[in-house]
């Protein structure tokens, strides 16, 4: 069964859905404490969930 423009209109695939990864571990990371010595490290797990919840707040927002 093949997916309609209107399907994919009301259910964007993943890519469009979220915030790109590398955006969403920089803005983390530029809230942590700085040190030269040893940098802070993120998990991709913890840049992956922010990620989503970043984005199902912005789909939130904008659909109120």
């Amino acid at each position: 069964m093949e997916e309609t423009k209107d399907d994919q209109a009301h259910h964007p695939s993943e890519q469009d859905r979220f915030l790109p990864i590398a955006n969403i571990g920089r803005i983390m990371k530029d809230a942590l404490p700085k040190d030269t010595e040893n940098p802070a490290k993120i998990a991709k797990d913890a840049r992956e969930t922010v990620q989503e919840c970043v984005s199902d707040f912005i789909s939130f927002i904008t659909s109120e």
